[in-house]
């Protein structure tokens, strides 16, 4: 298993690069763009019957890729909250022998 001092610093980098490239894609499209472009190819952002529109290829890669760094945040949390002492508020192991 994963020493507690790592995981606190796995969830940290997780959470620090999400939260990093998110905000870079939101400024400029670059992770998006090129997510589309090799996923569809010559088809990316092509009009289909004349308008670009949820069924041309590519259009909700941005969409795809914030799910994506969103389900990567929370795995950060997740990992850095279980690196915690103390995670829960009471001890379980005494409340179980003081009964």
């Amino acid at each position: 298993m994963i020493e507690k001092k790592g995981m606190k610093t796995l969830g940290k980098s997780l959470i620090i690069l999400s939260v990093a490239v998110w905000i870079f894609d939101l400024l400029t499209h670059l992770f998006s763009t090129l997510i589309g472009r090799m996923v569809c190819g010559d088809e990316y952002m092509c009009p289909v019957d004349g308008i670009v529109c949820d069924k041309s290829c590519g259009f909700d890669t941005d969409m795809h890729l914030s799910l994506a760094l969103l389900i990567l945040m929370l795995l950060g949390a997740v990992l850095y909250h279980r690196s915690q002492k103390g995670i829960f508020p009471i001890d379980i192991k005494n409340a179980e022998a003081n009964e």
